[in-house]
């Protein structure tokens, strides 16, 4: 006799759409809270597909080769689990007219087809396309430049390192200081790490002298961390240019953070070990005060025109109304990213559907400040913040009808 149907559990299953680091931390804190010893945990399933086919997503095509992560074993510790699955080159497409996927070799899904086989379905889709810059400004994304050196699949090919003395790197982040320290460390070196050999044969025909990383504001509001800058300045073959002592004051009610990093600032290179016979004398500087706002080919060589900045009183970035133009070989962009929208094809989800994307989740409030602004095929994308709609996780979409304004509601059964 079956039991009253008040009392029917439906098993929880879920389809995790991607394969990074917050797919797998999401997937162990499921199994962890439903233990198999339990009725329910032992029923629960895990379904995780990634257009790759391996999984870790950033851990493994993100992060420099000289930068290896110890996560990896934990979200192996998941996957042993027997009711978590992987699935590899599958790429959860949004409509039948969608793009070909980066991996050629990937199976295509609809992403409503998921539905009727899934409880729930968790986007950790993450953010694969290089945010916007203005639109006179022409750059190589740095996420190009990532791929080609992690072997991504959907590397585009390497850049043309041997054509170029002087690179322009545009933003003060982690991954400027990554992409700076691969290309001037020496490739001998490089070639101990988990690089493809592909990639050393570039390095080694590689000409770059000197790579200047370029950001809107001061020294006290860069986003690369002490960390960073310090193997950076510990390369034994490239130099930082000084910087002008009075950029380096530190700010009233700096952080930890900014403090460090200023100070190294100040004591500039620190060389360790010797140079390689491979390696090349180089230099890197950093600019401050600069946004760039247009991109010129002239003579073989690229003219960025900059606005020169000064900060306001909330330290933002503020143009004085002057510019100035800076020359280089190859301008690479690392000004952050954003999620890409799903154009579906009409679908009534039966699955509540949440997502990771992002850190920072989008109140309903906050999202129907944008929405006036929002255009887009896809209801749960916004297209002004570049990222999933969502109420601390759960997915919202932006529905109309005849008689009222689009309003927002939660994506559930």
């Amino acid at each position: 006799m079956p039991p009253p149907s008040g009392n029917i559990v439906r098993p929880l299953k879920v389809a995790v759409v991607g394969a990074g680091p917050s797919a797998f931390y999401a997937a162990s804190r499921v199994l962890s809270k439903l233990p198999q010893s339990t009725p329910q945990g032992e029923q629960t399933r895990i379904h995780m597909f990634d257009k790759s086919w391996a999984p870790h997503g950033l851990v493994r095509y993100g992060v420099a080769p000289d930068h290896p992560e110890n996560c990896i074993h934990k979200f192996d510790q998941t996957a042993e689990d027997p009711r978590f699955n992987y699935f590899g080159n599958v790429s959860i497409s949004s409509s039948s007219s969608a793009k070909s996927p980066p991996n050629p070799a990937a199976v295509q899904i609809h992403l409503s087809d998921l539905f009727p086989h899934y409880t729930h379905l968790l986007l950790a889709i993450g953010s694969a396309s290089p945010a916007p810059l203005p639109p006179g400004l022409h750059a190589t994304p740095a996420l190009d430049i990532v791929h080609w050196y992690t072997g991504h699949p959907a590397s585009s090919g390497p850049p043309p390192l041997d054509k170029v003395k002087h690179l322009t790197l545009i933003g003060h982040g982690n991954v400027s200081l990554d992409i700076a320290r691969l290309l001037l460390t020496p490739p001998s070196v490089l070639a101990k790490l988990d690089i493809p050999d592909e990639v050393i044969e570039v390095l080694k025909k590689s000409t770059v002298e000197e790579i200047e990383i370029v950001s809107r504001r001061g020294p006290a509001e860069v986003a690369f961390t002490a960390k960073e800058l310090r193997e950076l300045l510990a390369l034994p073959n490239a130099t930082l240019e000084p910087i002008p002592e009075e950029l380096l004051v530190t700010p009233p009610g700096a952080s930890r953070q900014q403090t460090r990093v200023l100070d190294l600032l100040r004591k500039g290179s620190q060389p360790k070990g010797t140079s390689p016979p491979d390696a090349r004398k180089t230099k890197w500087k950093l600019v401050f005060f600069r946004s760039p706002q247009e991109t010129k080919p002239k003579d073989g060589a690229v003219n960025i025109t900059y606005d020169i900045n000064t900060l306001d009183e909330q330290r933002r970035a503020k143009s004085t109304g002057q510019k100035e133009t800076r020359r280089t070989d190859l301008v690479v962009s690392s000004v952050g990213s954003r999620a890409v929208p799903f154009d579906r094809k009409s679908d009534s989800s039966t699955s509540t559907v949440t997502t990771t994307t992002t850190t920072t989740t989008t109140s309903s409030s906050e999202s129907s400040k944008t929405t006036s602004k929002s255009s887009t095929t896809d209801p749960w994308f916004d297209p002004v913040l570049g990222r999933i709609r969502n109420d601390v996780g759960r997915v919202l979409s932006l529905e109309a009808d005849s008689s009222s304004s689009p309003t927002l509601k939660l994506v559930k059964n």
